[in-house]
């Protein structure tokens, strides 16, 4: 009788091995598929984070995809250094250089219709190069790779500040370390890794089966990408409550800044005294949130955040407290909202479409010219 019920439960157990195995290896292949036609459609285009000790991000060169999401199926194409360009350049040779992020970089627009192209066909004696993805993504990252590339020394410098996250997310997420003289001397990204190429969110989960399940299972990325999409889920698994691309505080979108906000402006400074010293000058691209051109949703507004969005759009209370702070700082900064209306932005995307592209590229263009003549 009792060996009848051992050979019971062990049938039993096997059973329910062989079901879960045959269940989880289900789930794995399916998860796997799913992240196939993620990376597929995504931006893959990394080889790591801050691995040259020059460059920020480290770009694939001679890489050549389709990039494709619901509003958009673009080329993208990099040269043998990693840049979104179709030609070769070196950093001495440059005469103007735009840094920043997804906008500089082009999110969803063939690059002949970025607006630093834009630019560049207005000036066709001019070597006009952006530098993004290799410069990172906030003023503090453009300031580390600006003080490491010596010899990059534009006659005129545009730096893009998106108000949706660069004075206050990024660079959160953001650590670095000072020198006695000021110069950031270390730069660390923790909440960001790479995965087939694609740039994604690193979370510090709760419990170590959860990080171990992401971190060798497909399953396991699948579940990770939906507990980082949700506030809730986040809360219950994740030990650190800052995760990537979260939105601004309730306090940075009315405008009352701190000394999380100051870091960028003080890199924004450093920025503008390097390229001075190097015989240039700085120019800094302030662009709006599309709620603020008539949108009223925005994915970098943190939804647990009760935001005002009719007052915040009125006043424009951000976009003021940024001018006055470059006023008061000497910085020469440019409010975007004055020449974007609605249509410049894709319609479910936070980024320009070739339409936005065109009028900031004929902007910056009026820029160059005018500071050519002028210097």
């Amino acid at each position: 009788m009792r060996i009848r019920r051992i050979r019971r439960i062990t049938f039993y157990f096997s059973y329910f091995v062989i079901v879960g195995l045959l269940i989880f290896t289900i789930l794995e292949v399916a998860a796997s598929v799913i992240l196939r036609k993620r990376v597929e459609n995504s931006l893959s285009i990394f080889n790591g984070i801050h691995q040259s000790g020059r460059n920020v991000l480290e770009i694939k060169p001679y890489c050549d995809m389709r990039w494709q999401q619901t509003e958009f199926s673009v080329s993208v194409r990099t040269n043998s250094r990693g840049y979104r360009e179709d030609f070769e350049f070196e950093d001495g040779r440059v005469d103007v250089a735009f840094m920043g992020d997804s906008f500089t970089f082009g999110h969803g627009v063939d690059v002949l219709n970025r607006y630093s192209n834009v630019a560049a066909r207005q000036h066709p004696n001019l070597t006009i190069v952006s530098l993004a993805y290799n410069n990172g993504f906030q003023p503090e990252h453009y300031e580390y790779f600006l003080d490491r590339h010596p010899d990059l020394r534009p006659k005129v410098l545009f730096a893009g500040l998106y108000l949706g996250n660069d004075l206050d997310d990024d660079v959160i997420e953001t650590l670095i370390e000072r020198d006695k003289y000021g110069k950031i001397a270390k730069l660390e990204l923790p909440y960001k890794d790479v995965y087939q190429g694609v740039l994604i969110n690193r979370s510090n989960y709760r419990y170590e089966w959860l990080s171990k399940l992401v971190k060798v299972t497909s399953l396991g990325k699948v579940v990770a990408a939906r507990i980082n999409s949700s506030h809730k889920w986040r809360r219950i698994f994740v030990r650190e409550q800052k995760l990537t691309n979260e939105g601004n505080r309730v306090s940075t979108e009315f405008g009352d800044l701190d000394q999380i906000n100051l870091r960028a402006i003080r890199s924004l400074m450093n920025i503008a005294e390097m390229s001075e010293m190097r015989g240039g000058e700085l120019h800094v691209l302030l662009i709006p949130q599309n709620f603020l051109v008539g949108y009223v949703q925005n994915p970098h507004v943190a939804p647990d955040n009760k935001y005002r969005l009719d007052e915040i759009r009125v006043k424009f209370v951000l976009m003021k407290a940024v001018l006055k702070l470059c006023q008061n700082n000497g910085l020469k900064c440019h409010d975007l909202s004055r020449i974007l209306t609605t249509d410049d932005y894709f319609e479910s995307d936070a980024h320009w479409n070739e339409k936005g592209h065109e009028k900031v590229g004929r902007y910056t263009s009026e820029i160059i010219a005018r500071t050519l003549v002028e210097n």
